[in-house]
């Protein structure tokens, strides 16, 4: 379960990254060339094709995203690198815009650029050089300047054309007509070195890129597209594409030696029915910050791997306990055989006893027979007392003593098995509950922000109010309510659930940017005071926790990410514990704890049997116990076959008073006789209940090594070689991707951002 918990995580993880991509050029400006050659950002115009597929870019993929620019409110550089191209993607030359945000009204500010041809594009500020550095005398204002560079880019694009299935060059494709194929390959260039799970190898930096272009619907029919998506605007369609390039080298995740299949885009291609073609020029954007809110860190497998090392300690005892029980009772079964024959010796003696006895009664002369057969029989049943003591001194005996320590050592064991599944139930199900805390937390703030946009204020709620905005600004187009709480009642484990709430709340946070943008310009006076009215009321009602409108989007889209991290995590470990600790077998009715606790109690019983049957075995180091062993039957026996051999040996000088006394002579070797005959049976029903529990515990100890090899072992070595070392690349790569600041330079101690626009040209007759 935890393997599928990291799968659906990384899932989540991508979707999640891909929408917060950020795709406005210039903000909500369109860039163009002015009249001495500069790069610079002006007003949109009117439907033309670049800024209809930037419009749409803004409005469909969220267009200023989560990725992180340098604060707003601290000294910062943000970096738009302009690459133009031909129209199969080769490069042709870059113009790079820097901002150098003073906010801290600095006289001087200190820059380090790589540039070429560097002139300022928003006042009349100059600069010094030295080298790389420079200086500019910004005299308390933000510097926005502009150079170019001969350095390739990071990502290299390449464009294929196709015509009715055969590769064709642009110049070519130009005002032909039939089934058209266009393909965008992306070579990420960027390598850099990480070290995860004790090994270095080469990582990519992890560029987001988003193609767009305009297809007129006149031309182009039956569009269809891979990795991207169409959309229709004024009589147009829409292509747009993301790719991920390097992404899926980077990770190169494995789960149980099996390489995790994770379909990250490399490419993007568009096929449609063509009349007449021709084709306006592409625009791309590539980031490489988009994972920089993505918290990795609370993710912690140390607790959950010290528990499965405990675990697999145990299983180990375990198994151990279990064969060397097995390897007493097996010792026990092979000395029974010989205990057998000495009892049988023993009751054909006492028979023979009993039938000398006998024959002594017909006469003085069958008396002097009889009392020479009694001789021989008291030495046959001496050697056979004999035997059967040192039987039981040299195998019995000792064969039980290991099978105490075989059967106490088991016990042991599965005890400690037992407590250590225990003590690691409680901590997954702590961990459990610890990230069920957060994704409830996320649900109260998700809460609190829904109340506070649906409360009257000043006579109306906020969201009548941005209601109102969305009209006045975009015609009611755009759905800029606040409702998060509400939005998290779906199933936020579906991918597609939280891809609709990203483009939802995006698409808002777009909105706001752009409206807030116009406003600052001074474009819409009457548009700026509703929205001045409305910040100034959002202020007012959330004790200045918002000031913006946009802010109340950036907290819907931070809340959901919240709750789908932790959600994700905490249904991972929850199914985990309920799995292994609530889920029974179908053939006993017992989960894993009370199957170790019946086994526990076996064991017990077993270790009190073997030690209730020493105690009646006894020990030839104490011959008089305080109750009747067979130890010290055994000893009473020999003794008393040696009185009765000497007994025997006087016999023949006392044959009178012998003969006067035969009945009761004949009455003991009668009762001798049966006690042999009963012990003679106790042994063969000794032999079975050995052989039954030597069984019985070799079928335990096959059991339990199975138990520890595909078992503990098995779930010991997942945790130990697969989830770490995933975890662990994934946040190197998300690393690498947030220290890529700058492509035209930087000073260390400056905070930077840094976005590539591509254009390539387009094709015409």
């Amino acid at each position: 379960m935890i393997k599928k918990g990291l799968f659906k995580f990384a899932s989540v993880f991508m979707c999640a990254s891909v929408l917060a991509l950020s795709l406005s050029a210039c903000q909500n400006n369109t860039a163009a060339i002015d009249g001495a050659g500069n790069y610079v950002c002006e007003q949109m115009a009117a439907e033309n094709s670049e800024s209809t597929i930037e419009s749409i870019i803004n409005e469909q993929l969220l267009g200023v995203s989560g990725t992180k620019q340098a604060d707003e409110n601290e000294d910062g550089k943000e970096e738009t690198v302009y690459v133009f191209a031909d129209a199969n993607g080769n490069q042709s030359h870059v113009v790079v815009n820097e901002k150098l945000k003073n906010k801290s009204g600095q006289k001087t500010v200190s820059d380090v650029s790589n540039l070429k041809d560097i002139n300022n594009i928003s006042g009349d500020e100059t600069f010094t050089s030295n080298g790389s550095k420079l200086s500019w005398a910004a005299d308390g204002n933000s510097i926005t300047y502009q150079g170019t560079t001969d350095e390739k880019v990071p990502v290299s694009i390449k464009v294929t054309y196709y015509l009715n299935g055969k590769q064709i060059s642009a110049d070519e494709l130009a005002g032909k007509s039939g089934k058209v194929k266009i393909r965008f390959d992306y070579t990420n260039n960027l390598k850099r070195s990480i070290t995860a799970g004790g090994k270095t190898k080469q990582a990519y930096v992890p560029f987001t890129m988003i193609t767009g272009m305009m297809l007129s619907s006149d031309n182009f029919t039956n569009i269809e597209v891979t990795n991207g998506k169409v959309v229709e605007a004024a009589g147009s369609n829409v292509v747009l594409g993301i790719t991920m390039p390097g992404l899926k080298d980077s990770l190169d995740l494995s789960f149980d030696g099996k390489t995790a299949d994770i379909d990250i885009p490399e490419y993007f291609e568009v096929t449609a029915d063509v009349s007449d073609f021709e084709l306006d020029m592409t625009r791309s954007v590539a980031v490489s910050n988009i994972f920089s809110d993505a918290n990795l860190s609370d993710i912690n497998l140390d607790d959950i791997k010290s528990k499965i090392n405990t675990i697999s300690d145990a299983g180990n005892q375990l198994a151990d306990g279990a064969t060397q029980l097995s390897d007493g009772l097996g010792q026990l079964k092979g000395n029974i055989p010989q205990l057998t024959d000495g009892i049988v010796s023993l009751d054909d003696g006492a028979a023979a006893l009993k039938s000398g006895l006998g024959q002594y009664t017909q006469g003085a002369a069958s008396a002097a027979d009889g009392v020479a057969q009694l001789d021989s029989g008291a030495a046959q049943l001496a050697e056979g007392i004999n035997a059967l003591s040192d039987t039981f001194r040299g195998q019995l005996v000792s064969g039980i003593s290991s099978l105490e320590g075989g059967s106490s050592e088991l016990s042991a064991g599965i005890d400690k098995l037992a407590e250590a599944l225990n003590g690691s139930f409680a901590q997954i199900k702590a961990n459990s509950e610890a990230y069920g805390a957060k994704y409830s937390e996320a649900l109260g703030n998700a809460q609190t922000l829904e109340t506070l946009a649906k409360t009257d204020i000043a006579g109306a709620s906020l969201n009548s109010m941005l209601a109102q905005l969305s009209q006045a600004a975009a015609g009611g187009s755009i759905d800029l309510s606040v409702t998060p709480y509400t939005d998290f009642g779906g199933d936020l484990t579906d991918e597609a659930v939280v891809s609709e709430l990203l483009t939802k709340y995006m698409t808002a946070y777009t909105a706001a940017v752009k409206l807030e943008t116009l406003s600052s310009a001074g474009a819409n006076p009457d548009l700026a005071q509703s929205l001045s009215a409305i910040n100034s009321v959002l202020s007012s009602a959330s004790s200045g926790s918002y000031t913006t409108v946009s802010q109340l989007y950036s907290s819907e889209i931070g809340l959901l990410l919240q709750a789908v991290s932790s959600g994700g995590v905490y249904t991972a470990l929850d199914t985990v514990y309920t799995q292994a600790a609530t889920s029974k077998d179908p053939d006993t009715g017992m989960n894993l704890t009370q199957s170790l606790t019946a086994l526990s109690q076996g064991a017990k019983s077993l270790n009190a049997g073997v030690i209730q049957l020493k105690q009646g075995i006894g020990s030839f180091d104490d011959l008089n116990p305080a109750s009747e062993t067979v130890c010290s039957a055994l000893y009473k026996l020999q003794a008393g076959s040696s009185a009765l051999s000497g007994g025997i040996k006087q016999l023949g000088s006392g044959l009178t008073q012998l003969k006067a006394n035969n009945n009761t002579l004949n009455s003991g070797a009668a009762q001798l006789s049966l006690g042999t005959s009963q012990l003679r049976s106790a042994a063969a029903e000794l032999g079975d209940g050995v052989d039954q529990l030597a069984g019985g515990a070799v079928t335990l100890k096959d059991g339990m090594v199975e138990f520890n090899e595909t078992g503990i072992k098995k779930l010991a070595g997942f945790i130990e070689d697969d989830a770490d070392d995933a975890l662990e690349t994934v946040k190197k790569v998300v690393e690498l991707g947030n220290d890529y600041q700058s492509f035209g330079g930087k000073s260390d101690d400056m905070k930077g951002s840094v976005k590539f626009i591509y254009k390539t040209e387009g094709i015409t007759k």
